[in-house]
């Protein structure tokens, strides 16, 4: 058989591409789900702390099941985590669109397992394959995911109608099948080039020894709440942002659909705002930790305050939502002193992070189930904003 190459350019291209492909997938299963949550409820007969459960769950394992990701990753390829990534979320998001209640639960437990692995290997693909442009491609990174999430929140609402919501959310299974052959295509074609070239990169991070296990590391911890601070408010409210829509400003399944995907797709304002802030104007960390917060923070007491004004609040969530992920990622590569230290930072400030953002859906719901009013959950957002400030700008002044 012939034996295919490319130049350093197409290969740097084709694993950008493949990159993108990656990241997109990393949000858009927990996403899809929302636009449709009532259909599902009557499908299912649920009530709605069930169904905020069909959302936590994966961010749960992002908690949960982040011991299991660094220990796999620390013993296979970066190539083979990208596999596991997308089997897993293909596979789990065909079951979650199948079958009764058990299924479903199974098949979310899957797809969360499969983005915990993610969420860790598209870090040390940027700083394994593009750490000279580290801010640009954590900027790239949150974006797709964003694009992603956009994406499942805007269609999945519009395929249900037409068919219903198990077609509506299955369907999203092709883009993790896409990403995987263009993966395949990279393995097959460029595998021994690209380690090549990321053997020029690594020796850069690598000299520096780390001041200890990573556990021990106030960086770490604190690190890890103001994270936990920021998902909590991103996942709170991509979940109940739809719903609460149509309970203050009258608006249908699609037009609220329509919202929250305006809610994901400007998160790109505040990724690459951050990216460009610290290229272009050298803004320290704790500066971008004090006006993100303020973002996220104006987002739900807008909401509560004024609903009307929907569009502004939701473009001061967006900067607040990319803003947040990019300072973060940011901040572990630039403290990690190598390619296996990063990964030890992220495992803990993602495994410590999402296992307080995991309560966000279920907490939002109860608390809107018992009370019967968002204001209670969405003062206790506005607080995790506060949180998140004074978390990330002590984070900054600590190794």
């Amino acid at each position: 058989m012939p034996r295919f190459s490319l130049t350093p350019s197409g290969r740097r291209l084709l694993t950008w591409l493949a990159f993108v492909s990656l990241a997109i997938n990393l949000r858009a299963p927990i996403t899809s789900i929302s636009p449709v949550i009532d259909a599902i409820r009557a499908d299912l007969g649920i009530g709605a702390w069930v169904a905020g459960l069909l959302t936590s769950i994966p961010v749960l394992c992002f908690g949960v099941a982040t011991p299991f990701a660094a220990f796999l990753l620390a013993r296979v390829s970066v190539e083979i985590g990208v596999f596991v990534t997308l089997g897993g979320v293909a596979a789990g998001t065909i079951l979650r669109a199948t079958g009764d209640l058990s299924t479903i639960l199974v098949g979310t437990i899957l797809i969360g397992v499969a983005l915990t692995v993610g969420n860790i290997v598209s870090l040390m693909l940027i700083v394994r394959d593009f750490f000279h442009q580290r801010n640009t491609m954590t900027g790239v990174l949150v974006s797709a995911m964003s694009v992603g999430a956009m994406s499942s929140a805007a269609l999945t609402a519009p395929l249900a109608q037409a068919s219903d919501w198990r077609v509506g959310t299955g369907l999203w299974a092709c883009l993790a099948l896409v990403s995987a052959g263009l993966w395949l295509v990279v393995v097959a074609l460029t595998q021994r080039e690209c380690m090549a070239d990321a053997a020029a990169v690594v020796p850069e991070i690598v000299e520096g020894q780390p001041p200890g296990p990573v556990w021990r590391r106030r960086f770490s911890w604190l690190l890890g709440l103001a994270f936990g601070a920021h998902t909590f408010m991103f996942y709170g409210l991509t979940a109940w942002l739809p719903r609460y829509l149509a309970f203050a400003e009258g608006m249908d399944v699609n037009a609220a659909g329509g919202a929250a995907s305006l809610f994901q797709i400007l998160g790109l304002v505040g990724s690459f705002g951050v990216s460009a802030a610290m290229s272009m104007f050298g803004l320290s960390h704790a500066c971008l930790f004090l006006v993100i917060a303020l973002f996220w923070f104006l987002m739900p007491v807008g909401l509560l305050l004024a609903p009307g004004l929907w569009p502004v609040w939701i473009l001061c969530g967006g900067i607040g939502s990319g803003g947040g992920f990019s300072v973060i990622f940011t901040l572990i590569m630039e403290r990690a002193a190598s390619l296996a230290d990063n990964r030890r930072i992220s495992s803990f400030v993602q495994g410590t992070g999402y296992a307080v953002a995991s309560l966000s859906p279920a907490v939002i719901g109860f608390a809107n189930q018992v009370s019967g009013s968002w204001t209670a959950g969405f003062w206790l957002v506005g607080g995790a904003a506060v949180a998140m400030a004074a978390c990330g700008v002590a984070a900054t002044r600590m190794r």
